[in-house]
């Protein structure tokens, strides 16, 4: 069936009320309009006089309800066919000559059912395209017309995750995400179609992505004061696992980071989500202040174009910490060395003799303590980071200010926050939306005030590893000062300042960024550049 299946039908209801006649379609308006409206709702049965009257007119009947009703039907059908409504004892009904699109649409979903998914897909594309917006518009508040408006919306949802569902089968992953999003959109808390969503997403290799989506359900969830099914527990299970990954060497679009993700428990009760992407030598990204996997593998954090560059020579490893992101949990401690042994957990979970650790903005002094004690450890990459908190951030008048607007307004906090990290322009709005993903307020100002109080200084004597420090001389957010107390304390560190008022890369920076890391990495170590002493 093609896109011209709805010019079939004379009277269309999905969508604004419309009567295909000789001269074209015509768009009848007033109680004319009503009238057509309260008959399409329900097109197979008689609809009485009375309820018709009273719909019509609910505030003040006419002297006679039912020769005023007669009237009316009288000037419809001398202006859209006198077959267009049958007049039966007791009351009106829609004439059979008025083709609805209504009952084509509910034809097609129940013919979808009973096929396999490349009929159903057809099926439904088709049942899909007979609409043109709201069902029953502008007449979907009358006593009736209200109920069938609301009936027909959701069989459209719900082929609309039967279409979707018949397009993972096929293995048209892309296509079915692209469709879900917007019915997920629609109304957060189908737990079909975020089901459906997580699959697909998991199938095409954007596993961090669909975490993401079951987190984002989970929070609408608890704002309604409801739980997520066993259904979707199992699902994110099967995610972890891998058991929903892609199959074989399956073409993976549409994602510039492919992370597999699973599971570690970094004390009892407190387990952190970690993804994996690549092959090669491991190299472990910590995450900066607060982060979300999901939103590093769809590149709107913008360290995860870097990181997806990186993916093509390396085995890159990063994580979101426990209380933030996908590793949701009540935070107990925001020191310092908390957030050091959770790296050190990863470290322990990869398995690796040797790797490359690198630290992003406020994670620079959890990757320089680690390295200072740590011998798995083989190179450090410090990206616009720093050592000393207390100097790099001096004013104590600026961070109080910020960590209270932070604490008190962590929407308004997150908008002045992404004036200074984000390198691209971005809706602020949609930014503070992000971040109250990331984190709520209390966890975003604790991680803030570690990054402010975090002083690593004495330790940096103690790190031996070959250290790469990347810094944008006009860093908005950590002076450049802070990456040169980092190369100027390691013994044999390179400093590279790169150009510009940035504080995370922009997009056109990632390539330049992740092939100087990547050509870093590849550079023989000399005699005089050895590991950190064996871990105590």
């Amino acid at each position: 069936m093609t896109s011209t299946a709805s010019e079939g039908c004379r009277v269309r209801v999905l969508g604004p009320l419309e009567v295909a006649v000789a001269g074209g379609p015509v768009f009848p308006t007033g109680r004319q309009g009503a009238l057509l409206a309260l008959l399409a709702a329900d097109a197979a049965a008689v609809v009485p006089h009375d309820r018709l009257a009273d719909a019509l007119w609910p505030d003040e009947a006419p002297r006679d309800p039912l020769n005023a009703l007669q009237i009316l039907v009288s000037r419809l059908r001398a202006r859209l066919g006198a077959d267009l409504v049958e007049t039966r004892p007791g009351g009106y009904r829609l004439g059979a000559a008025g083709d609805l699109d209504a009952a084509r649409f509910e034809a097609l979903v129940a013919e979808a059912a009973g096929t396999g998914p490349e009929r159903a897909v057809g099926l439904l594309g088709a049942a899909e395209r007979l609409w043109r917006g709201a069902a029953l518009a502008p007449y979907d508040d009358l006593p009736g017309v209200r109920q069938a408006a609301a009936r027909l919306t959701a069989l459209r949802f719900v082929a609309r995750e039967r279409r979707a569902q018949a397009l993972v089968e096929l293995g048209r992953f892309d296509e079915a995400v692209s469709e879900l999003e917007a019915l997920v959109l629609l109304d957060p808390l189908r737990e079909t179609a975020v089901s459906v969503l997580v699959t697909a997403l998991a199938r095409s290799g954007r596993a961090a992505e669909a975490l993401g989506r079951m987190a984002d359900l989970r929070v609408q969830l608890r704002a309604s004061g409801l739980d997520p099914s066993p259904s979707i527990e199992a699902l994110q299970q099967r995610v972890l696992t891998g058991d929903l990954g892609p199959d074989g060497d399956a073409t993976v679009t549409g994602s510039p980071l492919r992370l597999v993700c699973r599971q570690l428990s970094r004390a009892p009760g407190e387990t952190v989500t970690l993804g994996e992407a690549g092959t090669g030598p491991p190299l472990v990204f910590v995450p900066g202040w607060v982060s979300r996997l999901d939103s590093v593998a769809s590149g709107f954090d913008p360290r995860g174009r870097v990181l997806a560059r990186l993916a093509a020579e390396l085995r890159v490893v990063t994580y979101d910490r426990y209380g933030t992101g996908l590793s949701p949990g009540r935070v107990t401690s925001y020191d310092l060395e908390s957030s050091v042994a959770e790296l050190l957990a990863v470290l322990d979970a990869l398995g690796e003799r040797r790797v490359v650790v690198m630290g992003s903005s406020a994670a620079a002094p959890i990757a320089i303590s680690a390295a200072a004690r740590d011998a798995r450890i083989e190179r450090l990459v410090v990206l616009g980071g720093y050592a000393d908190g207390p100097r790099v951030f001096s004013n104590p008048g600026v961070r109080e200010a910020m960590l209270s607007l932070v604490r008190s307004s962590w929407g308004v906090g997150s908008r002045v926050l992404a004036n200074l990290l984000m390198p691209d322009r971005y809706d602020e709005k949609v930014f503070a939306r992000f971040q109250r993903q990331v984190a709520d307020a209390e966890v975003a100002a604790g991680f803030l005030e570690q990054m402010y109080d975090a002083d690593v200084s004495a330790e940096l004597g103690r790190v031996r590893q070959p250290t790469l420090v990347l810094h944008y001389a006009d860093d908005p957010a950590v002076p450049i000062a802070g990456g040169r107390q980092v190369a100027e304390g390691i013994a044999g560190a390179r400093l590279r300042v790169l150009d510009g008022a940035y504080h995370l890369p922009p997009a056109r920076h990632a390539a330049a960024i992740a092939d100087t890391i990547v050509a870093w990495c590849r550079e023989p170590l000399t005699s005089g550049e050895s590991p950190a002493p064996a871990r105590q």
